[in-house]
């Protein structure tokens, strides 16, 4: 498998992806020399990952990693804002009973600090 990946000026790696699998070894190498001429902060690489080999395991588990949908994303965010809800309501409902019996939650005279 065939990889490129991207350095910054301090030599570190910031991104990587498979080599497009349509292009021949002659046209990723022209592409990555044309990147690197461009003028990005960014220097391309290309690496041969070899098959059964640490790394494909490393990039294969990156692959898989988790990954949400916008719909699950949205719904999480609607459960959350539910919960908040209830948790605002039963507040409410508490100092709705510290007005009637007096109390505050705890036993003190409701209105003290």
């Amino acid at each position: 498998m065939r990889i490129v990946y991207y350095r910054d000026k301090a030599g570190k790696i910031t991104h990587h992806h498979d080599a497009p699998a349509n292009m021949t070894e002659e046209q990723l190498m022209a592409e990555v020399e044309k990147f690197n001429k461009s003028g990005h902060e960014k220097t391309a690489h290309t690496a041969d990952v070899a098959e059964g080999s640490l790394e494909e395991y490393l990039l294969q588990r990156i692959k898989e990693g988790r990954r949400y949908t916008a719909e699950t994303i949205v719904a999480a965010k609607d459960a959350i804002r539910e919960a908040l809800d209830a948790v605002e309501s039963l507040e409410e409902a508490d100092c709705r009973n510290c007005q009637k019996n007096g109390k505050a939650p705890g036993g003190a005279a409701y209105g003290e600090g």
